[in-house]
């Protein structure tokens, strides 16, 4: 009977191996034939790694123990933590690339202690079968609580099955220790062992088509964003960029006249003039690049930890020209000096904020520049004393300034708070002006308080 039961177990670590095989194969084609996804890339090592371990598995007996035992079930645990570094950068989460390491260390060490050092079957399968459902029951969280926005049926599939797995390990350690410590050959051990490779050959099949299927999925979307953004680049090249580009032509014109007549005073107010006209419309461009950049780039974007005295510093100097001409002091008032966020995405929004508290400050005021914690994220607020939101009743979550002139006959379509808006959207924050009750306007933004889990 043993001997029946060896063959089984051999025989289903084959099967499992190539189903395994199978796994990676379809998904390094799918990684090499669509845009190179790091989820997709994690995934197909991971099955490629879990065949290596069940091969060395198979050749019990055949080949050494530092093989057939250390390098199997550490190839096999590492299979299932690429599974779960794929799935968190297919959710949008930063990589757990230390806790990964962590698990594995202590699981290597288990082998080779249980393994070669003091060999103890029981406690081997006690190892492996832990390390399995911390992976996989991590897979299966992040799975679950993915964005709800996004999250598809196939991702609740997958979630639940490798919660299953996950489970099914739990009780393999749970009921290996508790009830069956006397194992002395593995390869003829009880019906639950092979189970287990029943288990890893489901799992090999059911993850590689999900895995696939997740990977053509977010193909679609990315896709879908990307017509999506070039539709909407086009327009406001088409229609916000072309008003004022005909400025610069017409203030190159008048330019020309004014120089046949020799009138220099005419010129250099022209001059000055078309100076400023380019620097908005290369703001403008700036702000498209940091958007189309955004909204095209597949995955979100990473938060970084922020020094803002050093992102206000930047913003403000690329306003001083501005503020200069209208004798604006802009104040420097952080209470809060860190946040975490993107970088290129808190300066433009900061930008843009103190470009549109310039435009409707009345000469030789004041701005300020302040920061708070409210509700675990960092607000930061540009407040000015000029003309404020008008018309009366501009709803404070999202009021808008539109094409109004500003106090010194400043144009402007509000496009760059357009592109801030849906560049919030996209990090998951918020940006909003709001009346003053004393007079003027604060435009405001948020971002993370501490690392997201993204």
């Amino acid at each position: 009977m043993p001997t029946d039961l060896s063959l089984d177990i051999r025989t289903l670590a084959f099967i499992a191996t190539l189903s395994a095989v199978m796994q990676g194969v379809l998904l390094a084609i799918l990684w090499r034939t669509a845009p190179r996804s790091a989820a997709t890339l994690l995934w197909a090592g991971g099955g490629i790694l879990l065949a290596l371990g069940l091969v060395c598995l198979a050749f019990r007996y055949v080949l050494p123990d530092a093989v057939t035992i250390v390098l199997a079930n550490v190839a096999i645990a590492g299979s299932h933590g690429l599974f779960l570094l794929g799935i968190e950068r297919y959710c949008g989460r930063s990589y757990s690339f230390t806790c990964v390491a962590v698990v594995l260390a202590a699981s290597l060490t288990a082998f080779v202690v249980f393994g070669l050092v003091a060999p103890d079957t029981a406690l081997r399968v006690v190892a492996i079968s832990l390390a399995l459902s911390l992976f996989a029951g991590a897979s299966g969280w992040w799975l679950w609580h993915r964005d709800q926005e996004v999250r598809s049926p196939i991702d609740r599939l997958m979630a639940l099955m490798f919660t299953a797995h996950a489970a099914f390990h739990f009780f393999r350690g749970g009921y290996t220790l508790l009830l069956e410590r006397d194992i002395g050959d593995f390869m003829a051990a009880s019906s639950i062992h092979a189970l287990a490779f029943i288990d890893i050959v489901a799992l090999s099949f059911a993850s590689g088509i999900g895995f696939a299927v997740m990977t053509i999925s977010g193909l679609h979307r990315s896709l879908e964003r990307e017509l999506a953004a070039r539709k909407r680049l086009f327009s406001i090249l088409a229609h916000d960029l072309r008003a004022p580009f005909g400025g610069l032509v017409n203030l190159t014109d008048l330019i020309q006249v004014a120089f046949t007549k020799d009138c220099k005073d005419e010129v250099q107010d022209l001059a000055a003039k078309l100076s400023e006209e380019a620097r908005v419309v290369l703001a403008l461009l700036d702000d498209l690049l940091v958007w189309g950049h955004a909204e095209i780039k597949e995955g979100m974007p990473l938060a970084e930890l922020l020094d803002l005295a050093t992102v206000v510093d930047s913003a403000v100097a690329s306003q001083s020209a501005k503020a200069s001409e209208k004798d604006i002091t802009i104040r420097n008032a952080l209470a809060v000096t860190s946040a975490y966020g993107v970088r290129r995405h808190a300066e433009m929004i900061l930008r843009n904020l103190i470009s549109n508290a310039l435009k409707f400050s009345r000469p030789g005021s004041q701005i300020t520049i302040t920061s708070s914690r409210q509700s675990g994220q960092v607000v930061v607020s540009v407040i000015d004393e000029g003309i404020g939101l008008v018309p009366a009743g501009a709803e404070a979550s999202g009021g808008d300034t539109g094409s109004r002139r500003g106090t010194a006959g400043e144009g402007g379509a509000g496009l760059g708070l357009i592109l801030c808006r849906e560049l919030c959207r996209h990090d998951g924050q918020r940006v909003w002006l709001s009346e003053n009750p004393g007079g003027g306007m604060t435009g405001s933004f948020t971002l993370y308080a501490s690392a997201p889990d993204r």
